[in-house]
């Protein structure tokens, strides 16, 4: 949440009555709001940054938020990808270890059906068949690498910090976003 709160600082910083908007999950979703709409919404943007963490890749909906934002349209030309470090996407067996957890979760549903009403089967099977292709496509998008230790929020709370070190990284990383939104 630190980094997506950091670049939610940067885009009210440098929104200067900009037309763009930035939406979040857990900001812009409302209880008893349609979850596919909401993906389908995120996937169709003109501009996506996706924050890719292990919770992420574990994810039933991120996973198809994924999927439906590589199967739009320039993707590599409209998608920024930041990397926790905890999303395991660059040991040799990365790719193995993901799909063996989709494996695993289709296989649970299987078993035990009733567990269908937090999503469908045929989900499940498209991340599944999905994430392999995903996995190495991201590996050529990531623009950014970080660690949760590198950004905090300030001590009165109100506000999020990136660490000097990675400050120029990001930097960089939010104007090549925000000159992409300029050009749209």
């Amino acid at each position: 949440e630190n980094v997506v709160d950091l670049i939610q600082q940067c885009f009210t910083e440098n929104a200067n009555g900009s037309l763009f908007s930035l939406f979040r999950d857990r900001k812009d979703l409302k209880y008893g709001d349609s979850i596919d709409s909401f993906m389908t919404h995120i996937g169709v943007g003109k501009t996506v940054i996706r924050v890719i963490s292990d919770k992420y890749l574990k994810s039933i909906y991120c996973m198809i938020e994924a999927y439906r934002i590589q199967h739009y349209k320039d993707d590599d030309k409209r998608v920024f990808t930041i990397v926790m470090n905890d999303a395991d996407i660059h040991s040799a067996d990365s790719i193995e270890k993901y799909k063996q957890y989709w494996f695993d979760q289709c296989q649970d549903l299987l078993k035990n059906p009733s567990q269908l009403e937090n999503g469908c089967y045929d989900d499940y099977v498209t991340v599944y068949r999905f994430i392999d292709n995903f996995i190495t496509t991201l590996k050529d998008q990531v623009y950014l690498n970080l660690d949760y230790t590198h950004v905090t929020t300030v001590a009165d709370g109100t506000s999020v910090t990136i660490l000097d070190t990675k400050k120029p990284e990001f930097d960089v990383f939010m104007d090549q976003v925000l000159a992409k939104l300029k050009t749209e």
